[in-house]
């Protein structure tokens, strides 16, 4: 088991680099449980709990700090847009119960591919964006 300070560092890093290029913690925190010799199973679901945290947080600051302006949309709550929301609900009710059955059918190695193939693909739609960016 890794030591807390080990674990500090990590989430230090973590929060900094997720927040730098948006991206979620399990960026990070995956590969580095799949090095800790977590299942890609049990990396995934430890990674999803602390993902539900940093949400509620992001979540309730995305309110907080839009309750005072004004030219928000109709049908918004501070910076959520309700609509958007229904529809992300919307898609985790389906999607949650799918993929939690599905990953009890694939093999260790295509789950971990598949993930790979995930992390390739923000790779590629970020470093697009931020050279997009600066021209």
């Amino acid at each position: 088991m890794p030591s807390r300070k080990s674990f500090r560092f990590l989430g230090f890093c973590t929060g900094l680099i997720s927040g730098c290029i948006g991206g979620g913690s399990s960026l990070l925190v995956v590969p580095y449980l799949k090095h800790r010799h977590l299942t890609m199973k049990d990396a995934v679901a430890v990674s999803t709990a602390c993902n539900i945290i940093l949400a509620i947080v992001g979540f309730s600051g995305s309110i907080l700090a839009g309750m005072k302006v004004d030219s928000l949309p109709d049908y918004s709550i501070g910076y959520i847009y309700l609509p958007v929301l229904a529809i992300l609900l919307a898609g985790t009710y389906i999607g949650v119960p799918i993929g939690g059955k599905l990953v009890n059918y694939l093999k260790e190695s295509t789950l971990s591919y598949g993930y790979l193939a995930l992390l390739i693909t923000i790779f590629i739609i970020v470093t697009v964006n931020t050279l997009t960016l600066i021209h």
